[in-house]
């Protein structure tokens, strides 16, 4: 699988002109560290945690169990080194609630 990674990104804003990181990745992808450190300079930093780290605002909305509609955000983890992209998930959650 092919690493997205921060020069990547910068080609894809500069090409699209679309600076949105969500738009830029997709679930499952491995993000480079240097993608994940601009994303902690440059986006709000929602939930830092063992299991995850969440940037940004609010990406999507999503309905949880009982039925209330609460945010998502991009979230990512991290395992031995290698980060990776989970998707739009709950506030402190790391599975995708998203449809795309």
């Amino acid at each position: 699988m092919i690493e997205k990674t921060l020069d990547g990104f910068k080609l894809y804003s500069s090409i699209t002109a679309n600076g949105d990181a969500a738009a830029y990745l997709c679930k499952g992808d491995i993000v480079s560290q240097d993608l994940v450190e601009y994303l902690k300079r440059t986006m709000p930093l929602i939930t830092e945690s063992k299991c995850c780290l969440q940037f940004g605002g609010v990406i999507d909305y999503a309905y949880t169990l009982d039925r209330r509609l609460e945010p998502l955000y991009m979230t990512f983890s991290e395992f031995k080194g290698i980060w990776r992209y989970l998707g739009g998930c709950f506030k402190y959650g790391t599975l995708d609630q998203t449809w795309r």
